[in-house]
């Protein structure tokens, strides 16, 4: 039997070094990222994407808080039943399930 000889590697290819102007491009890149990753997690998880009307609704709610809904409802020049089915909406998509929860977690989130 013939002795066994050596396979032999093929070189790697050596690393050339980049353009100035693609490692500022890949630095401004990674910080993009960055923020938004941290923008991701700094957003509460409970703070749904809104309709206009709806953040309308939200902040003069928020804006007249020690005013009935009918005083706020006649403000946004809507019927006060129509304000209440906004309200509930929203109290659906923020997942609570009162006024004083919706004000919470509106607060919280950096409405108010």
């Amino acid at each position: 039997m013939p002795p066994r000889t050596k396979r032999r590697r093929k070189p790697r290819p050596r690393r050339t070094a980049l353009p100035e102007s693609l490692l500022l491009l890949r630095k401004a890149i990674a910080q993009v990222i960055k923020a938004q990753e941290l923008e991701r997690r700094m957003a509460p998880a409970n703070m749904p994407d809104l309709t206009e009307r709806e953040g309308e609704v939200l902040k003069a709610v928020l804006d007249d808080g020690e005013e009935t809904l009918e005083v706020v409802a006649e403000d946004l020049h809507i019927h006060p039943r129509t304000l209440r089915n906004h309200i509930h909406t929203l109290c659906t998509k923020m997942r609570v399930r009162t006024l004083r929860g919706l004000i919470k977690a509106a607060v919280k989130a950096g409405w108010g």
